[in-house]
């Protein structure tokens, strides 16, 4: 528990930051564009880069970890395009879907790196990083073409780690980077789209605070 609180804490207080300079120090809507495009288009894809780089990836079961994470982000995918007529009866228009949609799908990289390390120090970062690459081209690439995620995804994504034959520490780091809130950049990509930027705000802003409950129930069981 204190290792996942500690991990998600500096999301929450960006968060809160970002709520105080909006009503202070930066109010004006072209403040938040430049630092959103140089967070999304730059910073992200330099931590990117930066982690795979530093990981040794020559003990680590890419086949196993890469696809339980990545079958499990497929199958949330179509799970969600597959609710959209249902959803749209309960006047969920276009933008508002795709804001859902990021939000059940796509995963705060940061937290997943910091638990993945702190649990397993080098080899969980490996690992993490192969989660990395198995995760977010795929939820990208549905979120640019297009809430269900803290408890269905996990239980997806050990399922078929089990399936897989992982165990240990493989097993764990699948368990907490399916389990982390969605990624804070999901709410940059929302507003580049023109999907409903303040929805996924509040979605974010929730996952993050009830990840502090599921994702070490989610770790446990596979310890």
């Amino acid at each position: 528990m204190a290792i996942v609180i500690a991990a998600l804490l500096p999301v929450f207080l960006l968060i809160v930051l970002g709520f105080v300079l909006k009503r202070s120090l930066m109010r004006l809507e072209t403040q938040w564009h430049g630092l959103e495009r140089l967070t999304y288009y730059v910073l992200f894809p330099a931590l990117l880069i930066q982690t795979l780089v530093k990981a040794d990836l020559s003990s680590v079961p890419v086949a196993g970890v890469g696809g339980a994470l990545l079958l499990s982000a497929l199958a949330m995918s179509l799970l969600c395009l597959g609710l959209r007529p249902l959803l749209s009866r309960f006047a969920v228009d276009g933008p508002a879907f795709t804001s859902i949609f990021q939000g059940a799908t796509r995963w705060q990289t940061y937290v997943a790196l910091a638990i993945s390390g702190n649990l397993h120090g080098e080899i969980g970062l490996a690992l993490a990083s192969v989660a990395m690459v198995a995760i977010i081209p795929l939820v990208n690439v549905f979120s640019v073409a297009v809430f269900l995620k803290l408890i269905l995804m996990p239980v997806l994504a050990i399922a078929l780690a089990l399936w897989f034959g992982l165990s240990g520490s493989n097993l764990s780091i699948v368990a907490a980077c399916s389990a982390v809130p969605a990624s804070s950049s999901a709410y940059v990509l929302a507003r580049q789209m023109g999907g409903d930027a303040p929805l996924l705000a509040q979605i974010i802003t929730l996952q993050t605070i009830l990840a502090a409950i599921t994702m070490p129930i989610a770790i446990a069981l596979v310890a």
